[in-house]
């Protein structure tokens, strides 16, 4: 949890916001690999089990897309909602434009499924992000 504490309490600045963009082509290199075609030699349990396991990376993938923006945002946007509120919609927005681009990439498919998760992953992140963030109000009242 320490580490947590580090990096939502890294001094940002303008060009911080290229963190956030790099992660996103990150994402859309990893939406880019193929699926594996389904086999009939493959036990249906075992295929749904990767599939499951696939899903629930969603959740912290996204979830750091979104601590990227958190954190980057501060640079460039005062209010603490707003900052919020941004975070979640463009981390929304671009699971769902990497739903739409699976669309096209060979055995892989699109679910809303898959953007709740992202969604989740967001809101997680979200969470952790105000729980660690140490703010120059509550030091100087602990100073004082």
């Amino acid at each position: 949890m320490q580490l947590l504490r580090y990096m939502a309490n890294i001094p940002v600045s303008r060009y911080s916001l290229i963190y956030p963009f790099a992660y996103m082509a990150l994402i859309y290199g990893l939406s880019s690999i193929p699926g594996t075609p389904p086999s009939p030699h493959e036990p249906h349990s075992l295929r749904w089990l990767s599939i499951a396991f696939m899903n629930s990376l969603h959740i912290p993938l996204f979830a750091g897309l979104a601590w990227c923006w958190r954190w980057s945002l501060t640079a460039v946007v005062k209010n603490t909602w707003l900052i919020a509120i941004l975070t979640f919609c463009l981390t929304v927005a671009y699971g769902m434009i990497d739903e739409w681009h699976q669309i096209f990439t060979p055995h892989r498919t699109s679910s809303l499924l898959d953007l709740l998760l992202d969604a989740t992953g967001a809101l997680l992140a979200l969470w952790l992000f105000s729980r660690y963030t140490v703010t120059r109000e509550i030091n100087t009242q602990a100073n004082v």
